[in-house]
């Protein structure tokens, strides 16, 4: 059996209607305990699931306290980890239920949507999608990041990482990518199961400055923690925000989590 835990917040409520008209097709889906971690809005009547709220205190978003509560209420060893903007194929909720314990698999394929649609029946999420009749509304891509919205693992994997996801960052930048290199020190096995998952479209539930704030904090912090040199893609980021690139390169771990880093922000009106 199999525990699908969604993340679920206010400002894609329209996305978690979608996965739910179009995944409930799915015997697998719909025979596996539905658990929602609830940030905001109540959801839809329509959905069966096992709705926990998650007070987040008036603070962004924070996946490891999420996850945590999902996973301590499920009563499977088997566990999906599913964002609410998300849709996966049969093919890859069949290989949820028989992911191994030290590992995780996720879809080796991943379909951002760049506009917003509201006939589901547009686009089909699985291999042998028609490319031709859909493909100006996809971005397509190979999906890197194992930790990346949509993943299985087990229980007992899942607690036999260290750290998981950092407690102190908050919002979604970089925290998929924390996981996964705790992953990858914990010696957990990357299985990419030959199946492809839609990211749908979706604003955010935070400001904007604040959203590029908190992005900028989790992604300096996380390539701080583990010693790595900043990607160009981060520099370019932050160069782009005007900031200082050599005061930031010259910043300890410490230092951002200590709030340097937002004392620099702010000074530069971020």
């Amino acid at each position: 059996m199999l525990s699908i835990i969604t993340l679920f917040s206010s400002d894609r409520a329209s996305q978690l209607l979608q996965q739910e008209t179009y995944m409930v097709r799915y015997e697998d889906w719909r025979n596996s305990e539905r658990i929602i971690i609830l940030d905001g809005e109540e959801i839809p009547s329509s959905i069966k699931a096992n709705v926990i709220k998650y007070d987040r205190n008036g603070k962004p978003f924070n996946f490891k306290l999420a996850w945590d509560i999902g996973i301590k209420a499920a009563s499977n060893k088997n566990l999906l980890l599913i964002d609410s903007d998300r849709l996966v194929d049969k093919t890859f909720l069949i290989a949820a239920k028989n992911t191994l314990d030290y590992q995780i698999s996720y879809p080796r394929q991943i379909k951002n949507l760049r506009e917003s649609i509201e006939d589901i029946e547009a686009f089909d999420p699985s291999v042998k999608m028609k490319a031709q009749s859909v493909s100006h509304r996809f971005a397509r891509q190979s999906q890197r990041n194992p930790a990346s919205g949509n993943m299985a693992l087990t229980f007992t994997t899942y607690n036999h990482m260290d750290r998981k996801i950092d407690e102190q960052q908050m919002s979604w930048g970089y925290t998929d990518l924390d996981f996964t290199e705790n992953a990858r020190r914990s010696k957990i096995a990357f299985n990419p199961i030959d199946s492809v998952a839609i990211h749908l479209k979706h604003g955010y539930s935070i400001q904007t400055h604040v959203f590029v704030s908190l992005n900028l904090k989790n992604g300096i912090a996380h390539f701080k923690k583990y010693n790595l040199p900043l990607p160009r893609h981060l520099s370019d980021y932050i160069i782009k925000n005007g900031l200082d690139i050599g005061l930031i390169e010259s910043m300890s771990f410490e230092d951002v989590m200590a709030g340097k880093l937002h004392e620099e922000a702010k000074r530069k009106s971020i």
